[in-house]
């Protein structure tokens, strides 16, 4: 059954992102929360104790932790947020590596995916298929077509 990938750039994540994050990721017993230097999540507030599940933390330190994590991880849902001077400083080959197993993770694997990159646009959303929306930019986000008409449904 095909998952969500929702791909988003933003001046920051919040509570309502979170929230939103984990109201639609519905009764899984996990999620799995991916950040990388620079994003700061406030546990108390974002995550309340009477969650009735098990939040798994890691720290993103580089492009080949990502796409191992990606790959080894199981098919619950995950919410990743990166900076945007992290994610422009690693390589064009790499983010479309990336991009693949995010496609293949949500459509093949049923994985419901929010991937956040916080600041500026840069040459990394080229790689990572010109698909990001924006709550504040006028960004032109592309759907592909034909295999992948699943990516219409967010």
């Amino acid at each position: 059954m095909p998952g969500h990938l929702r791909m988003v750039i933003a001046n920051n994540i919040g509570l309502a992102e979170f929230s939103n994050f984990m109201d639609r990721s519905g009764s899984n017993e996990k999620v799995h929360l991916m950040v990388s230097d620079g994003i700061m999540v406030d546990f108390l507030r974002q995550f309340p104790e009477n969650v009735a599940r098990a939040v798994l933390v890691e720290r993103i330190l580089t492009s080949y932790q990502l796409q191992k994590t990606l790959m080894e991880t199981d098919d619950a849902p995950h919410f990743i947020g990166i900076r945007s001077e992290v994610i422009s400083s690693w390589e064009s080959d790499i983010l479309q590596s990336i991009y693949d197993i995010l496609k293949i993770k949500s459509y093949y694997h049923g994985c419901m995916i929010y991937f956040y990159v916080v600041g500026e646009p840069g040459p990394f959303m080229e790689y990572l298929g010109r698909r990001f929306s924006s709550p504040v930019r006028n960004i032109e986000s592309k759907v592909e077509g034909g295999l992948y008409s699943w990516e219409e449904q967010h």
